[in-house]
């Protein structure tokens, strides 16, 4: 996605993980950020990789700050999953909260502050499942995530 919003004229992100980059294909990203900046005169890219955790509010808030300091925030991308599968008979209240607070609790979190810190925020995405409205045996929680995110995303839209 960061790659992608790059290559459309994205110059300032702010990319989350509560582990940092962890693995070398994200690094290969990061590397091609830096061959695009070579290829085009005057074109600088500012990403910055934080570990603020947005499951928090108070994780959310200091990401949004951390991404207003690079100047007003564009855009929110939610592509976060965690996955937990297991029938409802063998799901618990933590695997639910496991997979839950990657996409809704956290969705939830950026949508209070982005609304009180982002006036000029133009997207306000999230990265969905079929699971959410088809359902898949064994991941109850999942489709519950993606589900109750996509009502957020539509109560946001109902806003204007």
């Amino acid at each position: 996605m960061a790659y992608w919003l790059v290559l459309r004229g994205a110059k300032k992100l702010v990319l989350t993980s509560r582990t940092g980059f962890k693995n070398a294909y994200q690094k290969l990203y990061i590397k091609r950020f830096k061959q695009i900046e070579k290829l085009i005169d005057d074109y600088k890219i500012d990403i910055t990789v934080s570990t603020s955790n947005a499951i928090t509010l108070e994780g959310a808030n200091k990401l949004i700050d951390e991404a207003n300091k690079k100047g007003s925030v564009g855009g929110i991308f939610n592509l976060a999953l965690v996955l937990n599968d297991g029938f409802i008979e063998n799901q618990t209240v933590e695997t639910f909260k496991e997979v839950c607070d990657p996409k809704l609790n956290l969705l939830a979190n950026l949508d209070v502050v982005t609304q009180a810190k982002c006036p000029q925020l133009d997207y306000f995405v999230c990265f969905s499942s079929l699971t959410a409205g088809r359902g898949n045996a064994g991941q109850t929680n999942y489709g519950y995530a993606n589900s109750a995110m996509e009502r957020i995303c539509e109560l946001r839209r109902n806003k204007g």
